[in-house]
């Protein structure tokens, strides 16, 4: 898991930094430590290939691509990789404009927005807010996050048909309870995020997320990802 995550998040802050600000001159001992260091910890995780970035003060200081794709063509800066668990704050971002344009309340429940999940779920589920998903206290599990979201669906009703298996998980704490990192809390938030808003995930994070920040090579399904 630890090999899986540190190749997710290198990679994609070099598939979205390298956008940012304007490429300068960087010190030259700086940019070797930086060669090594990313060389090593290729050879560490048996990362095949990898794009990193380093951005200051709105200027991109060092860019360099090292390696293969899994299909083994050569990295490139324009390599598209999976955003991974880093989707999660861009859905944070859209269920916090849904939030200041007055169509969600942070302390109101799933049930509140989710009338099909809330109908199969337990009163407890049922009861989980807003505020709690988004902090990571709902009392799922990671390991029950990992169980249902981890099942390479790919459709557009994926995430709805994900959440409501979701319903029937039990929850390992009380809501607000503990502090437990799981992807389950981020699925039923972007089924909140397509439900106040009438728009698939994809077109919502491409209309008010990727599109305003000139996200022009993001996509958030398969179809947009190979257009891009």
């Amino acid at each position: 898991m630890r090999k899986k995550w540190t190749y997710v998040v290198v990679t994609v802050l070099a598939f979205l930094l390298p956008t940012w600000g304007n490429v300068v001159e960087a010190d030259e001992g700086m940019t070797d430590k930086v060669d090594l260091y990313m060389k090593a910890m290729m050879e560490e995780y048996q990362i095949p290939g990898l794009s990193v970035a380093i951005v200051q003060d709105g200027d991109t200081l060092f860019t360099y691509s090292y390696g293969v794709t899994a299909e083994g063509s050569t990295v490139s800066s324009n390599t598209p990789f999976f955003l991974g668990s880093i989707s999660k704050s861009m859905t944070a971002l859209g269920i916090v404009q849904l939030v200041e344009s007055g169509r969600v309340d942070l302390d109101e429940s799933i049930g509140t927005y989710l009338p099909w999940f809330a109908a199969e779920a337990s009163s407890e589920a049922s009861s989980i807010t807003i505020r709690q998903l988004l902090a990571q206290t709902s009392g799922y599990s990671t390991y029950t996050g990992m169980e249902y979201s981890d099942v390479g669906a790919k459709h557009a009703s994926a995430l709805k048909e994900n959440v409501r298996n979701l319903s029937h998980a039990k929850l390992t704490r009380a809501p607000g309870e503990q502090h437990q990192y799981s992807n389950a809390n981020y699925m039923i938030l972007g089924a909140v995020l397509e439900e106040v808003s009438g728009q698939s995930y994809a077109d919502y994070m491409e209309q008010h997320v990727f599109g305003p920040l000139g996200m022009s090579t993001a996509a958030a399904d398969e179809e947009r990802a190979i257009r891009v």
